[in-house]
């Protein structure tokens, strides 16, 4: 299944005070979603509703132009800031607190492969699928096994995905 970012079923979330802003545009002949965040924050998420069976697996790509500067620490409220972000929600209302999901990042300086608590909910797993400077500026390709991930994140197995955002 391949999701189209020009869909209208695409929502907005205002995460701060000021919006993260969406748009897409070509990038070498194919349509793109590009945010635009400069001290901001939002997401841009549909609602979904799929069973979940063994092996399942998401698939994407996402072009970072730069990395965050600074030295921060990730696992902390200050510094819970990624130049790219991937969240599959495990409940119809994706922004809720109690709300289950899976955080898949592009981490300035957690090492791939990492899993934590976000600073934010106990019930989000952020998951490090990319680390640092290489593979800034070009296309790359991820791919996970949310089932698997969902298990090592809980303890237990998931049964739908209800909603995928981009942040």
């Amino acid at each position: 299944m391949s999701l189209d970012f020009g869909d209208p079923g695409w929502r907005d979330k205002r995460l701060a005070p000021k919006p993260t802003r969406y748009v897409v545009v070509e990038d070498n002949g194919r349509d793109v979603l590009m945010a635009l965040s400069r001290d901001s924050a939002s997401a841009r998420w549909t609602p979904l509703e799929k069973d979940l069976r063994e092996g399942m697996e998401l698939s994407w790509q996402w072009k970072v132009t730069r990395g965050l500067s600074g030295d921060r620490d990730e696992r902390a409220k200050i510094g819970d800031d990624y130049p790219a972000r991937v969240l599959v929600a495990f409940d119809p209302d994706p922004f809720s607190k109690s709300t289950r999901a899976l955080c898949y990042v592009w981490a300035k300086g957690e090492p791939k492969g990492s899993i934590y608590e976000s600073p934010y909910s106990s019930n989000v797993a952020t998951i490090v699928v990319r680390s640092g400077e290489s593979g800034v500026g070009v296309w790359v390709t991820e791919s996970r096994n949310v089932v698997d991930d969902y298990r090592l994140a809980f303890g237990e197995n998931p049964s739908k995905i209800y909603a995928l955002a981009v942040m």
